[in-house]
């Protein structure tokens, strides 16, 4: 059954992952960039994993799994090689009525850990609903060479582009139109800088505002 996708703030949110080996360091790398609070219960952990404790980026308890580890998530992992374990961890979540994914268990998945494209706030999230998730890590590949390698800035200029639209370009239809081919440049690959991107607004903002007066 194919799921809907919906996309969350995870910021400062409790994800606990209960697991410690490569499968785990895979789902913490992805989920970093989204700035919760994670934490790891393992008593055994990848180097990696450690380390990203030591710098403070993640809490990691060396411990085995017991229910009161899931206080308070908003979101819980199950990735230990144990599948009676995760039936008891998802079990559990399930009774609280919080969200779980049980790593390479669809049926015991109430949210679907999605192959995942990020330019900064540009996020592109695909799944095959559990079902051959080798075929959604194959379109991400095939997405990303398609998907402009966008600037580090790109998403800031037009969040800011967007609100000096408001202002500048009172038309609704006119304002929609050159939001459109701000948009079409970038992702056709006409502009490819932060000072390329700058120049392309304000050539569209003196054209759209020229078109008012």
């Amino acid at each position: 059954m194919a799921v809907f996708p919906l996309f969350i703030n995870l910021k400062g949110k409790r994800c606990v992952i209960i697991g410690g080996g490569n499968v785990a360091e895979r789902k913490i790398k992805v989920l970093l960039s989204f700035e919760p609070e994670l934490v790891v219960i393992s008593p055994i952990a990848t180097s990696e994993i450690k380390k990203l404790h030591s710098q403070g980026a993640i809490i990691y308890i060396n411990d085995t799994y017991h229910q009161k580890y899931l206080d308070n998530a908003h979101l819980v992992i199950a990735a230990t090689s144990e599948n009676q374990l995760n039936e008891t961890i998802y079990r559990e979540a399930v009774r609280r009525q919080l969200m779980i994914n049980v790593v390479d268990d669809p049926e015991k998945c109430t949210f679907i850990f999605p192959s995942i494209i990020q330019r900064d706030d540009l996020v592109i999230g695909i799944s095959t609903s559990g079902s051959f998730p080798a075929l959604s890590r194959k379109i991400r590949e095939k997405i990303e060479q398609v998907v402009p390698a966008i600037c580090e800035n790109t998403m800031r200029i037009l969040k800011t582009c967007r609100k000096r639209a408001g202002m500048e370009v009172p038309n609704p239809e006119q304002r929609s139109e050159m939001l459109n081919q701000i948009a079409a440049a970038l992702v056709s690959g006409a502009v490819s800088t932060s000072d390329e991107l700058h120049q392309l607004i304000d050539n569209k903002f003196r054209e759209f505002t020229c078109e008012n007066n």
